[in-house]
């Protein structure tokens, strides 16, 4: 049976989820009511990440140990990564505008090469595989500023358990994440899509797999107008985690 402290937690969580949750669906249908552009679709995603972001850090326990995440610390970055076509777009636009087209012909080839090596695996089997995400160039994330929500969500308080979760495939509950998060991050990631729901008049957004995504938003002829008139540019990028 809970305690009365417990379950005064619980309720101030769930409050704090619902609020971040409409909070977040409100924004985007705001911004996109009127017209959808490229520029406002980044844009809400931005705000989700700041959002997310911010709660996180303001509702974190001061009675937790820190997190150990850290400049070049990359363990976590050798899993898939689930992604919404809107972040597609954020990070495909982040590579365009800000590295250089040396390098980006080289991710272009390195993301290419990571599906190809990944076809097939199950999730347990891709954290095996000990190969880090194509974003990662010297032990640092090269998208940091645009990375998807679900990994500025990931933290750990012990980087040995990162590294032991490698060989097991990052199994459930491998590594003890901070809490708060995980809530705002989660929240946000439904509120982000509940608004797109409401704005475009489909389903939600699809979970997509970051590598595969995120080189379709580089490549393919079109990208956004393409999947925001409806078509299905992602149907090979879906992922079930």
């Amino acid at each position: 049976m809970q305690t009365l402290e417990e379950s005064v937690a619980d309720n101030t969580e769930r409050l704090l989820v619902e609020r971040l949750i409409a909070a977040q669906k409100l924004t985007v249908v705001d911004m996109l009511s009127n017209t959808i552009t490229q520029q406002k679709v980044i844009e809400s995603v931005n705000h989700a990440a700041w959002l997310a972001q911010t709660m996180a850090n303001r509702c974190a326990d001061p009675e937790q140990p820190p997190v150990a995440c850290k400049a070049k610390c990359h363990w976590c970055c050798n899993q898939y990564v689930r992604i919404t076509a809107p972040e597609a777009f954020r990070v495909a636009n982040y590579v365009r505008e800000e590295l250089p087209l040396v390098q980006q012909e080289k991710l272009l080839h390195n993301l290419s090469e990571l599906m190809r090596q990944t076809k097939g695996l199950d999730a347990a089997a891709r954290g095996r595989l000990n190969h880090a995400c194509s974003y990662i160039y010297r032990g640092k994330c090269v998208i940091y500023a645009a990375r998807p929500l679900m990994c500025q969500r990931q933290t750990s308080y012990k980087v040995s358990d990162c590294r032991k979760a490698i060989a097991r495939g990052f199994p459930f509950g491998s590594i003890m994440c901070e809490r708060a998060s995980l809530l705002t991050h989660n929240a946000c990631i439904q509120g982000l899509s509940d608004g797109f729901e409401q704005v475009l008049q489909r389903g939600p957004l699809e979970p997509l797999e970051m590598i595969s995504a995120t080189l379709t938003a580089l490549t393919e002829p079109e990208c956004f107008e393409r999947w925001l008139n409806g078509e299905a540019v992602f149907k090979h990028c879906t992922l079930s985690l």
